[in-house]
């Protein structure tokens, strides 16, 4: 019964994301991957390193946009499989430790989005999270570790700290000098995977993350306030941190135990914060930030799974992950929220346009991107520039994100439209 239940749960919830593939607008990282990578020079991704290149699902995406064509659907298919692969992981662990994992490993904004929209983190959390199935099994298989953990990594360069603390881990509990040859294969497919796309990175190149501990902790438990909906509770943050307390207390008390799902999910978390914390203060590396996090919303729930097996801890858990679960909207990618109203916003300029005089917009930085993907997409041609931050006289319609709502009273400037919860307001003179 309880296995048909995880799965019912799970089908329903892939479901949910394919019709989120389906209908929600692309986003600005969605739109700059595809000009810089996917629509651009043939094999632009082995010429030019950004940080948005995610390679092997840029990769896997160049080759289904070239075969079905270019759409929101058919741009994150890619990442719909990374859905398939991280949800069958998640079957396999909640059937292992409790029902209540498959909800704890799935009721987060912040990954349900990522396991849709057409970036490479949902992929590259499939692979690892199969990866974790196979070190945990009662015979964990090498190879399969070594190739998915290399996968992992090719995927998104930030499951490097993971994957790596992941075979340290199993190292340390195993003590079995074979498993010293997982570390071979490992290192050499995902050298790889990576040396191409690596030769072309430059200094300053891995720009996005958080500069304090404070930021990056803000932006995976707070998350949810990026709806603009309501605010997220600080006491959802004590209790996962007491409940971590308790998981790490049990690592040490099975360590001894050869409790391998206990000593392996706690080490790896534990020594994925410390290489986290030794790339910062030995390499300058930015802090994660909300998605560059991602793995954690896996490694968390992961060591808190097992004390669900008792009622009160059960019944915290379970509540906490419903509260946060209560956050995920099927229309929009929290993120890129203002990037939700885009289509609302030119079909009501559309409506408005009856002068056929060209039209100039002012939007808020980085609305822009997905504006001009859309205006070219509808053929919508009389809108002749459309502004980054431009905030001055002489246009006919300023989008506005929250941040910049100030620019209505100060350019004397009448609200037409308003979308709450994409935080998006349009004006005109």
């Amino acid at each position: 019964m309880a296995r048909i239940v995880i799965a019912a749960y799970l089908l329903a919830l892939f479901s949910f994301n394919v019709y989120r593939a389906a209908t929600q607008s692309f986003t600005t990282d969605e739109i700059y991957s595809y000009k810089l990578y996917v629509g651009a020079v043939p094999f632009n991704l082995f010429h030019q390193y950004d940080a948005n290149l995610h390679f092997l699902h840029t990769l896997a995406t160049w080759g289904i946009v070239k075969l079905l064509g270019f759409s929101e659907f058919v741009f994150r298919l890619p990442s719909l499989a990374g859905c398939v692969l991280y949800f069958g992981a998640v079957y396999k662990l909640a059937r292992r430790t409790t029902p209540l994992a498959a909800l704890l490993l799935t009721a987060h904004p912040l990954l349900e989005d990522h396991m849709s929209v057409g970036r490479g983190y949902g992929l590259a959390l499939g692979f690892f999270a199969w990866a974790f199935v196979e070190a945990v099994a009662e015979v964990p298989r090498l190879t399969s570790i070594a190739v998915l953990l290399a996968l992992s990594i090719g995927t998104n360069l930030t499951f490097l700290f993971p994957a790596s603390a992941l075979i340290a881990a199993l190292i340390l509990q195993r003590r079995d000098p074979l498993l010293l040859r997982l570390t071979g294969p490992w290192i050499g497919l995902t050298a790889l995977l990576l040396a191409i796309p690596l030769s072309n990175m430059q200094p300053g190149a891995l720009y996005f993350g958080a500069a304090r501990i404070p930021d990056s902790l803000r932006s995976l438990v707070e998350y949810p306030e990026s709806h603009a909906i309501l605010p997220f509770k600080v006491v959802a943050a004590v209790t996962a941190t007491i409940l971590l307390g308790c998981a790490c207390t049990a690592f040490w008390k099975h360590r001894f135990a050869a409790n391998q799902y206990s000593f392996v999910s706690t080490a790896t978390l534990s020594l994925t914060v410390l290489a986290v914390l030794a790339s910062h203060y030995g390499f300058g590396m930015p802090y994660p930030y909300a998605r560059t996090g991602l793995y954690f919303l896996f490694l968390v729930p992961l060591c808190l799974a097992p004390l669900a097996a008792r009622r009160t801890p059960a019944i915290v858990l379970a509540t906490a992950a419903i509260y946060v679960a209560s956050y995920i909207r099927p229309n929009i990618y929290g993120e890129w929220a203002f990037d939700a109203a885009v289509p609302g916003i030119l079909q009501t300029i559309e409506q408005q346009h009856t002068s056929g005089a060209p039209v100039r917009i002012a939007a808020s930085a980085p609305m822009d991107t997905v504006l001009g993907h859309y205006r070219t997409e509808r053929g919508m041609d009389w809108i002749t520039a459309i502004e980054p931050a431009q905030w001055q006289p002489g246009f006919d319609y300023y989008v506005l994100r929250a941040g910049d709502f100030n620019q209505i009273p100060l350019l004397g400037l009448k609200e037409i439209s308003w979308d709450v919860q994409a935080g998006v307001k349009v004006a005109v003179p």
